[in-house]
């Protein structure tokens, strides 16, 4: 089953898991794509993985970008 998710400005995503540990997960796997850029500025936007530890500890987090 296809999901898509629109956000407007001031909207987020709580935390969630997408795969629960069973045999048949919610999401086998996520697509990104960022149609608007935020100035540069890392103050939105970004999608975090509590899970995945970045070199500073922290959860990584992946912010749109411009290619």
């Amino acid at each position: 089953e296809l999901q898509l998710t629109r956000y407007q400005k001031k909207q987020r995503y709580k935390a969630h898991v997408d795969d629960d540990g069973s045999l048949d997960p919610k999401r086998l796997k996520t697509i990104f794509a960022y149609l608007t850029e935020l100035d540069g500025k890392k103050c939105g936007g970004a999608t975090a993985f509590y899970r995945i530890r970045g070199k500073n500890g922290k959860p990584l987090r992946v912010y749109p970008t411009k290619r």
